[in-house]
């Protein structure tokens, strides 16, 4: 199906697994790629993906109703990773770079996900639900 231009308001990510990230495009994202790895910055997050990882990046429109999404949003707060737009249930799990767990929660029937971060040192953790995996630096 093909859309009108004007509805497209979504920069989408489409992993190797055919899962798909989305990004608002009134978020302003920027795409960049370094040593095999690309970096998608937005003025509300950023997240790397491995390019082996990557099957496509598109344009697309995000509906209102998004909760077949595994996750639609990520926003970080102070101590706070925020993710909305989950299946009600979800879980969410948040690793370090050596793959020790620390964090994990799971999605309230809004689709909303509060993890508290703020005992975790600055860096980058890894963020998986379902088959979804992306990397996000904390900041």
């Amino acid at each position: 199906m093909m859309l009108a231009a004007e509805s497209l308001n979504c920069f989408v990510v489409t992993l190797a697994n055919n899962q798909q990230v989305f990004y608002p495009l009134n978020e302003k994202p920027v795409l960049t790629m370094k040593d095999g790895v690309f970096t998608l910055t937005t003025t509300e997050t950023q997240a790397s993906y491995e390019s082996s990882n990557v099957k496509e990046f598109t344009f697309g429109a995000l509906a209102d109703n998004i909760s077949s999404t595994v996750i639609s949003r990520f926003e970080q707060r102070e101590g706070v990773f925020v993710f909305t737009g989950c299946k009600a249930g979800a879980s969410i799990s948040i690793y370090d770079l050596q793959g020790h767990l620390v964090a994990s929660q799971q999605a309230g029937n809004d689709g909303c996900v509060q993890v508290l971060v703020a005992h975790l040192p600055a860096g980058v953790y890894a963020v998986k639900s379902d088959n979804v995996s992306i990397k996000i630096l904390k900041r």
